[in-house]
């Protein structure tokens, strides 16, 4: 089948009138507004400045993504965008093709079809400027898909634009605050007689360029390095391309270090964490769950292959635990007919010192307000009938906050003494066990018994410092709408060598591998 096609530039020329119009506008608006002497004319310069500056990027992206022209012949697509050479791909490097919905066909800008190819490219065909591009997206769409076992994803353009919004207004604030930096500057290099030490002026401007520097890479660059763009996992080698690199790399499974999940606080719950690779010559890839098509399927493949090499390469435990061990009346009542138990563990109490000192130093705080403002209640206003009741009842509240906290040490003994772990023959298992996390303090789970089967045990992550051994979890409600996750496994375990040979004995083919 042959389909030609070439960019009708008359069209194109009147899809971009709009954006084009509200940018000349914009720019006229900005500079009569600065000339111009009314309140708040800064801010409308500002508001002007940055529409213009959207649909100048609008354009810019218009015309760098649009295509120019295309021919199918042969089973081969060759495609010339603007301003790059000719590409000819074969039809197997199609990975899939979007075609427009029905309330994106009203949209003269948006109607049309959006192609991936293999190594994280993609195609725009606009049905209202590419002669034939509805005829060559059908086609794209009703190829076979590729029946083979390989896992393939790219970024998805409309998440990427959303991440990207967001990462333009801190960019905007930023600039906005570095601006301010260079004229402070500017102040400490030229000084006027009325200005004080130039000294004090030129620190505080290195200090807001420094802090705009540091924002910038943590809110906005430190996002995409590393970030895949493209993958496809074949067999045991991992094919990738990142965002910041132009070429495809290739990896042998079996360099993981190691295969970890990051999931920070977000109002996205799972879709704003990602999952880090890292390699053991130190090179890292983030697998961004929301924006990177299967990353969750990828991740859980290689942790499934990492898990399998572990196996093969880790010791064995070799003894078999019974009623001679001293916590088996705590498992012996929810073991099945048969099963066996390999491992058995519990959780350490010094090993939780610092979640336990964090929360006695916060409570020295409040408890020592609460004893000053009691002293003072019963001292110095103890004539004061009126002010002396309020102390009082201030100060018990906050002396009462303060006790809660300092005795956290007893607390969390109180916690972990009917806490066990085991590793039976099939499954995992733990008793009264805990939900806790980096900003997600250690509670009890609502399910007193956890069972852990071998295929969720098989993506298993040691966390803490090697102190903790985790399952899984949960995304837990907090302030303002944001998630923060809790973890669920072996706490500040006693043996986490023992427990990791005895899961990597769960997780052989048999009941007999110890």
């Amino acid at each position: 089948m042959n389909i030609e096609g070439r960019i009708s530039w008359p069209g194109f020329l009147l899809s971009i009138i709009p954006s084009s119009i509200f940018l000349i506008g914009s720019l006229i608006t900005s500079v009569w507004s600065l000339n111009a002497n009314f309140r708040a004319n800064l801010v409308v310069a500002g508001f002007s400045l940055l529409t213009g500056s959207a649909n100048a990027l609008w354009i810019l992206l218009s015309l760098a993504t649009i295509v120019t022209s295309f021919r199918l012949k042969d089973g081969e697509l060759t495609f010339g965008r603007l301003g790059r050479r000719t590409r000819t791909v074969p039809l197997t490097d199609v990975v899939s093709t979007s075609l427009p919905t029905p309330q994106k066909q009203r949209l003269k800008a948006w109607n049309g079809a959006t192609v991936w190819l293999r190594g994280g490219y993609t195609l725009f065909l606009s049905f209202s400027v590419l002669d034939n591009a509805r005829v060559l997206a059908t086609f794209l769409s009703e190829l076979p898909v590729r029946s083979n076992d390989n896992i393939e994803g790219s970024l998805v353009r409309s998440a990427v634009a959303s991440t990207m919004v967001a990462q333009a207004l801190v960019t905007c604030l930023l600039i906005a605050i570095g601006t301010v930096a260079l004229l402070i500057l500017g102040v400490a290099f030229h000084p006027n007689p009325g200005v004080g030490d130039r000294r004090l002026f030129l620190a505080l401007g290195c200090v807001l360029l420094s802090l705009c520097a540091i924002g910038f890479y943590f809110g906005v660059l430190r996002y995409w390095i590393g970030c895949v763009r493209w993958y496809r996992l074949d067999g045991r080698v991992l094919h990738y391309r990142t965002v910041l690199s132009s070429s495809i790399s290739q990896r042998f499974v079996d360099e993981l270090d190691s295969v970890a999940s990051h999931r920070p606080t977000s109002q996205q719950a799972e879709a704003g964490s990602w999952r880090l690779l890292r390699f053991r010559d130190g090179e890292q890839l983030k697998l961004h769950v929301g924006i990177l098509q299967n990353a969750s399927t990828l991740y859980e493949e290689l942790k499934a292959l990492k898990t399998r090499n572990r196996i093969a390469k880790g010791r064995r435990p070799s003894s078999i635990f019974g009623s001679d061990h001293p916590m088996w009346q705590a498992i012996q009542p929810h073991l099945e007919e048969g099963e066996q138990v390999w491992w058995i563990g519990r959780p350490v109490y010094k090993k939780l010192w610092n979640e336990m000192a964090a929360e006695v130093v916060f409570g020295l705080i409040p408890g020592t307000i609460g004893l000053l403002a009691v002293i003072a209640g019963t001292t110095v206003f103890a004539r004061r009938m009126d002010a002396s009741l309020t102390l009082l009842v201030v100060g018990a509240f906050f002396t009462l906050i303060g006790f809660w906290c300092v005795s956290a040490p007893y607390r969390y003994r109180r916690m972990l003494q009917d806490t066990v772990y085991a590793v039976t023959s099939r499954r995992a298992l733990v008793i009264a066990g805990f939900t806790w996390g980096p900003q997600v303090a250690v509670d009890k789970t609502t399910d007193r018994i956890q069972s852990i089967t071998a295929d969720k045990a098989m993506y298993y992550e040691v966390v803490g410092r090697g102190r903790d051994v985790v399952f899984g979890g949960e995304w837990r409600k907090g302030r303002k709408g944001r998630n923060y996750w809790g973890h669920h496994g072996f706490l500040a375990v006693d043996d986490r060598q023992g427990a990791e040979a005895a899961l990597q004995c769960l997780l052989s083919s048999d009941e007999t591998g110890c």
